[in-house]
Order: C-alpha cells, then structure tokens, then sequence
C-alpha cells in the first residue's frame, strides 16, 4: 500500500479508531481472494485474502502505527 503524509480532506477512510483493542489489528477486510494489503509504514496486514475487485478507491488508518494508506492499483 502506498502511505500518504497526511489524511486526505475528502473520500472514504477506514479506521478503527473507535473499536475496542481485542479487534483493532484485525484486517479491515478477509475474503476468499488471493490478495493481501499491508500498510507501507509498518507491515501491519490490513485488507487479506481480497479480489482486485474489492479494493475500494478509500483510505486506511493503520491501526497499529496510524499511517494513512491507500491502495496502489
């Protein structure tokens, strides 16, 4: 995933900010596909097992070390 300086001011984000820790380095999204996103900062798995697609034009929080990331397609 490519990591962005900062939050973009429009569009979709994705965060987990407001969900309780036991959940929060969950993927945001696990299909039946064959690829996987990790954030460009940390490696952290962050869209697994997804189809081409399912990538939606969004951001995604990290939520293991907060860079902002959107899928390189």
């Amino acid at each position: 995933m490519i990591v962005l300086k900062e939050r973009p001011s429009g569009g979709t984000l994705f965060s987990k900010d407001n969900l309780p820790e036991s959940k929060k380095l969950d993927p945001f999204v696990a299909g039946k596909g064959a690829l996987n996103y990790n954030c460009g900062q940390c490696g952290q798995l962050m869209l697994k097992s997804i189809r081409r697609i399912q990538i939606l034009d969004a951001v995604y929080k990290c939520p293991k070390c907060g860079a902002f990331n959107r899928v390189k397609v």
